[in-house]
């Protein structure tokens, strides 16, 4: 992981999320962060794989983060 140290790193998942485990995105957070990244996860309630439920939150908070990430 040594190669996202000083990176910036957003995982957003859905807290229900059957396909793929929700715990595992939250480890490798902790993972990043261990490396030197600027880590941090944000669990979707409710959201599942496909995030078609409340898709419309789903994108909002993606370009928000997206957004906030851009340099000022």
């Amino acid at each position: 992981m040594s190669q996202l140290r000083d990176k910036n790193v957003v995982v957003i998942h859905g807290d229900r999320d059957r396909v793929t485990d929700p715990s595992a995105s939250v480890a490798f957070v902790r993972r990043a962060r261990a490396s030197g990244a600027r880590a941090d996860v944000r669990l979707v309630p409710g959201g599942d794989h496909a995030m078609l439920r409340g898709a419309t939150n789903w994108h909002r908070l993606v370009a928000s983060t997206a957004v906030g990430m851009l340099p000022s």
